[in-house]
C-alpha cells in the first residue's frame, strides 16, 4: 500500500470509529465542543494554527485537535492526523518538548483511568494524560468510555500500519 492510500485508510477508519455508537455509550464525536476540542471538522483558521504550531505538513489531515493552551492559542495540546499523533504538554513539561508518535511506532494502546498508554513493546510505553484527548464536559462515565473506545481505535490504526517497533 502506498503512503497516500495508508493515510486515506487511517482517515476513514478514524471517521467511522468516532461516529460508531455502542449500546449505552455516546459516540466519540460527541466529545467535541467547537472551542478547544475538535473532531473531524476543524475550522480552516484553527486548522492552520494547529498545523503551524504543531509543525504539521500542509498535506496532513487533522482528525482530532485538543487545545490545552491558555486563551485557545492552539500552541499546546494534542493533534491526531492521518499520519501521526503530536503532543505538546506545554506548562506540564518544563523543557517545552514536542512529542511525535508515528502510527507505525506502537503496537497497542491501552487506557488506565487517567492516561492512554502507547506500547512499543511488552514492557515499554509512552503515556499521555487523557485530558489531552478530550475536555471532560460530559459526565465522567461517557468521557471514560470515549477514551477506552479511542484506545481500541488507535490500536486498529497501529495494526493497519504494521505496528512495528521503531527506535526513537
Amino acid at each position: 500500500m502506498g503512503k497516500k492510500e495508508d493515510t486515506k485508510n487511517i482517515a476513514m477508519l478514524f471517521a467511522d470509529g468516532v461516529k460508531e455508537q455502542h449500546p449505552g455509550d455516546l459516540p466519540i464525536i460527541q466529545q467535541q465542543n467547537g472551542k478547544d476540542c475538535f473532531i473531524l471538522e476543524i475550522p480552516p483558521k484553527d486548522s492552520d494554527l494547529f498545523k503551524q504550531n504543531f509543525l504539521l505538513d500542509d498535506d496532513e489531515t487533522i482528525l482530532l485537535a485538543r487545545d490545552t493552551s491558555t486563551w485557545n492559542k492552539r500552541k499546546e495540546g494534542l493533534v491526531i492526523t492521518d499520519r501521526r499523533i503530536v503532543y505538546i504538554p506545554g506548562k506540564r513539561d518544563p523543557h517545552g518538548r514536542r512529542y511525535v508518535i508515528d502510527f507505525g511506532s506502537f503496537i497497542q494502546v491501552t487506557y488506565d483511568a487517567q492516561r492512554l498508554l502507547f506500547w512499543s513493546s511488552e514492557d515499554n510505553f509512552f503515556a499521555i494524560p487523557s485530558v489531552f484527548f478530550f475536555k471532560a464536559r460530559l459526565k465522567s462515565y461517557d468521557a471514560d468510555r470515549a477514551i477506552h473506545m479511542l484506545s481500541k481505535m488507535l490500536t486498529k490504526i497501529a495494526k493497519l500500519n504494521g505496528g512495528v517497533i521503531q527506535n526513537p
